[in-house]
């Protein structure tokens, strides 16, 4: 992408000596824009790779060390059938505490993502009554970033480098009918049902606050 700068004192050193001086006295140079969507889409790559390297790194470790036992056993005399008892035992030992896991892990999820997605589609002009269509629809679009913040996907899957506010935008565009004043939606009277979350307004900054009060909430 093309650049001016008024002198070329301003020109980043870097780029200084490429630079090209106009009629006007101004000084061009040519600067790279990152490709936002070849970044999210080399990070959502590094970060799949990752998931599939711990997942295979630990069922490497789990069939050692069954490798291992089924070793032992033998030396030992122990049968197959003896050690198969001994497996499930073990197994339904572990069941409780990963059930346990389990939950916690989804708990957390529904916290810090499903019902912050929830707070957020309503602070954007989402319809209350229409909040289980949207989140059928926003489950798929949003997730969980590396650092626990909110991250969201076009309608291809990928990761996109929208912000809350223009990810929702994007989303009343494409869906209509699940916000209020929206074409195709509900009447979008400013105020109604006593200008509670999730109420449509006319006034963006104040659409703005509601989004950000109910996202620090979280």
């Amino acid at each position: 992408m093309l650049k001016t700068y008024d002198k070329k004192e301003d020109v980043p050193e870097a780029l200084r000596a490429s630079a090209v001086e106009t009629k006007d006295s101004k000084w061009v140079v040519e600067e790279d824009v990152p490709d936002v969507t070849k970044l999210m889409t080399a990070i959502e790559t590094e970060r799949e790779r990752a998931k599939t390297a711990e997942k295979a790194a630990k069922a490497a470790t789990a069939a050692l060390d069954e490798l291992k036992r089924t070793a032992d056993a033998k030396a030992k005399g122990i049968s197959e059938e003896e050690l198969q008892k001994i497996r499930d035992a073990e197994a339904a030992a572990r069941k409780p505490i990963e059930d346990k896991l389990a939950a916690t892990e989804a708990e957390n999820r529904k916290l810090k993502l499903t019902d912050r997605v929830r707070a957020l589609y309503l602070a954007n002009g989402g319809m209350p009554d229409r909040v289980e269509d949207a989140m059928d629809q926003l489950d798929r679009r949003t997730d969980l970033g590396d650092e626990g913040g909110i991250v969201y996907k076009g309608k291809d899957g990928k990761l996109v480098a929208d912000s809350t506010e223009t990810f929702f935008t994007k989303f009343k565009v494409e869906k209509p009918w699940l916000f209020s004043g929206a074409d195709g939606s509900g009447s979008g009277a400013e105020g109604a049902g006593g200008g509670g979350e999730g109420v449509a307004t006319s006034n963006p900054e104040l659409l703005v606050k509601r989004q950000r009060d109910i996202a620090g909430a979280f």
